[in-house]
């Protein structure tokens, strides 16, 4: 059986063992995804907290 598509996360593979409940599990599966993939790690500031709606708000200046 073959996976094709893309994984992302903003943890490193090392955190995810603690998403499944059962170790063995975890350990399979994530053995077969992290040692089979292409890795890219992207460094640098997040652009997703600036198009939050929420913070629209907080840049927009206040008139008084």
């Amino acid at each position: 059986m073959q996976f094709e598509g893309t994984v992302t996360s903003n943890r490193p593979p090392t955190e995810w063992y603690a998403l499944f409940p059962n170790a063995v599990l975890a350990e399979g599966a994530l053995d077969r995804l992290i040692n089979a993939a292409h890795h890219v790690t992207l460094q640098g500031k997040s652009y997703r907290p600036q198009r939050r709606p929420d913070r629209a708000k907080e840049v927009t200046p206040k008139k008084d």
